[in-house]
């Protein structure tokens, strides 16, 4: 389901009486906004806000230009479109730069089901964040009948485990929050794979420490 346009209608409501409320009365009218969301499937959604008038309805129909073709329940990809903390920042995000500290890597962080369903459900990119990745246990691959499951309808090797890219998911989650491609940096350095130079919860299997990332700026 994809978004196809967003528009804005100002109610007005007079009043025989003053509205009274817990902070404060209307008097006179009572002013909302209607906002329509439609989508290619034909499901219409209507919400409604405070106030109105022409500037309100220029606000709210000016989100077109950002969420047309998205999806309408993908709410953490909507809310980075219109709540995008960065813009505050000059409202120019093609300034803001952007580090991807070391981390466990896709050749390391196997997930279950939970993990992959969380990711499916908030992100319609989520399955490519995600690939197969089989055992290369030197062991496993020498004496493999020691390894076969007991599973149905006989007996069968280990299937392959499923691997999240978190650095993947946090460059896409920038380039959704409006940062341009050649902003956005990575260390490319896996912590499970070199516990020699960082910690890792995983390759320490919880006995570990805590890395800490530094930003500074350095004289030209």
């Amino acid at each position: 389901m994809k978004i196809t346009n967003i528009k804005a209608t100002t109610v007005t409501v007079p009043l025989e009486a003053p509205l009274r409320h817990s902070v404060g009365s209307h008097w006179g009218r009572f002013v909302r906004t209607i906002v329509e969301v439609e989508t290619d499937e034909g499901i219409i959604g209507l919400g409604e806000m405070g106030g109105g008038g022409e500037s309100t309805e220029a606000a709210i129909n000016g989100l077109n230009a950002y969420l047309i073709g998205h999806d309408p329940l993908q709410l953490e990809q909507l809310y980075w479109k219109i709540c995008n903390p960065t813009a505050s920042l000059y409202n120019n995000r093609a300034q803001m730069h952007a580090a991807i500290g070391p981390c466990v890597g896709q050749c390391c962080y196997a997930v279950g089901d939970e993990v992959i369903d969380a990711f499916k459900s908030q992100f319609a990119y989520g399955a490519e964040l995600f690939r197969e990745v089989y055992d290369d246990d030197p062991v496993k691959k020498k004496y493999p009948l020691l390894f076969l499951t007991a599973r149905a309808p006989g007996h069968s090797p280990i299937g392959p485990q499923t691997h999240l890219d978190l650095v993947a998911a946090n460059r896409r989650q920038l380039l959704d929050a409006g940062l341009t491609a050649e902003n956005i940096w990575s260390a490319d350095l896996c912590t499970s794979c070199h516990p020699e130079k960082l910690f890792s919860h995983r390759a320490e299997h919880g006995f570990t420490g805590r890395t800490m990332g530094v930003v500074g700026v350095r004289a030209i």
